[in-house]
């Protein structure tokens, strides 16, 4: 309950201003300044003259969508694609080591009393914190998809490697360790910064909701998974499906780096075409 009252308090008393692009988007320039003043030591009037500038451009584009536009063309694909990253995402083990990661690190051991677990854990979200907030650094001013195509890919090929060194030996759990690297610069948070630069808000609300669904799916039915499974044949599994969702966002996942989401849109759209008549031809040949 600690940090919801927390919270709570710094949005009634820190945290009372909404954000500067909102303040200019509803005509409150002057607070948006002072916003922007306490943000920036230097170049808050530059980048209040960019917010601006940006709200003229896109207000007249401004149009709601409904949902059932996410069927057409020019929203069909990146809607997919933002799915498929929640999936990826979730099958990596974002959730499922937050919550079963000491137990993890406990398969095997003969010592049931070892520290070993909790030594572990320590050092596990110690270097997840560490990747994350390093990734952050560079991961606004740099390109994000290759960095989401070829982290997913480690990402599975980390947990295949759990399995093939056996879930008893340290090998194997030390190459969990490595997991929160290539995690923290690709499944972690760059696909909720990728969604709204793709997607309108309603679009976007979607791929939160597939988030938190998959979020809560892979947790409740974990345990029932590794009675089926085993851990060893859930990590396949996992580790499997991260690949195939990183090979699939290598040929449908548009770069979205200093573009607006009308040329995003336009390449969705673009490569949707492109796909379809690679169907179509391939239908024709058969």
């Amino acid at each position: 309950m600690i940090f919801p009252v927390a919270n709570l308090i710094n949005f009634i008393i820190f945290f009372r201003n909404d954000t500067p692009t909102q303040l200019v988007d509803q005509g409150e320039i002057d607070q948006a300044k002072q916003a922007l003043g306490r943000i920036y030591k230097q170049g808050a009037q530059e980048r209040l003259n960019e917010i601006r500038k940006e709200k003229e451009y896109i207000a007249p584009q401004r149009k709601i969508v409904r949902f059932i536009e996410l069927f057409t063309k020019k929203y069909r694909l990146p809607t997919l694609v933002a799915i498929v990253m929640m999936i990826a995402q979730q099958a990596a083990g974002y959730q499922i080591f937050s919550g079963y990661i000491t137990e993890i690190f406990a398969i095997g051991l003969l010592n049931q009393a070892s520290s070993t677990p909790q030594v572990l854990t320590v050092i596990f979200v110690f270097i997840l914190m560490t990747s994350e907030i390093i990734s952050t650094f560079f991961s606004y001013e740099s390109p994000r998809k290759p960095y989401i195509v070829i982290g997913s890919i480690i990402v599975g090929v980390i947990l295949l490697l759990f399995r093939i060194t056996g879930k008893e030996s340290f090998v194997s759990k030390s190459f969990l360790l490595i997991w929160p690297i290539p995690m923290a610069c690709s499944l972690s948070y760059l696909p909720y910064l990728i969604t709204p630069e793709t997607l309108p808000a309603k679009v976007e609300s979607i791929a939160s909701t597939s988030h938190w669904l998959f979020a809560f799916l892979s947790v409740q039915f974990y345990p029932n998974a590794v009675d089926a499974l085993g851990v060893q044949g859930l990590f396949i599994l996992m580790g499997l499906v991260v690949i195939c969702g990183a090979i699939s966002l290598a040929f449908t996942l548009v770069e979205t780096e200093e573009k607006n989401k009308d040329q995003v849109l336009k390449e969705y759209k673009d490569k949707y075409d492109e796909i379809m008549h690679l169907n179509s031809s391939s239908s024709s040949k058969n």
